[in-house]
């Protein structure tokens, strides 16, 4: 998991606004953030993935329009929370922003999001161990993706 200078952030910004990519600001648990909708063909190896550019002062997510648009919200609300407020360095910071959505999604969707959080995290790091380079997970993001997998997969047993 890296942190990005501000010249990425905003040529990443300037890269989704040339291409139109859909662009939207959620209120979500007392947060405004904004997002673009970017084709699934950006990374088509990993389905339903985020992307996301940010160091503590600015960030640019991208959520991939494969993504059910009513969970949308909430898989940029985990990653806002992970990496602007958390902090990229903070330990347990995936599941404690993990758990702050999980406790505010309507039951209604909470199978579904745990479904699909947990085979996205499931390929992303098969995904890295094959190509380090492009994942950037490293040691610590890899023991944060398999810790967060555990936890996943317990919420989703109690909502069967």
């Amino acid at each position: 998991m890296l942190e990005h200078t501000i010249k990425q952030i905003e040529q990443t910004k300037k890269s989704f606004q040339k291409q139109s990519y859909p662009y939207k600001t959620i209120d979500i648990a007392g947060r405004s953030i904004n997002y673009y909708v970017v084709p699934q063909t950006l990374n088509e190896d990993l389905p339903d993935f985020v992307i996301r550019i940010s160091n503590n002062e600015a960030y640019v997510i991208g959520i991939s329009n494969s993504v059910p648009e009513q969970l949308q919200p909430y898989f940029v609300l985990e990653e806002y929370i992970e990496f602007m407020e958390k902090g990229i360095e903070k330990e347990n910071c995936v599941i404690e922003a993990e758990q702050e959505v999980i406790a505010i999604i309507p039951q209604t969707f909470k199978k579904d999001y745990l479904k699909k959080r947990i085979a996205l995290f499931t390929k992303e790091l098969i995904l890295d161990k094959k190509q380090p380079d492009k994942y950037a997970l490293g040691t610590k993001g890899r023991q944060e993706f398999e810790n967060n997998l555990t936890y996943l997969k317990a919420e989703l047993a109690k909502n069967q």
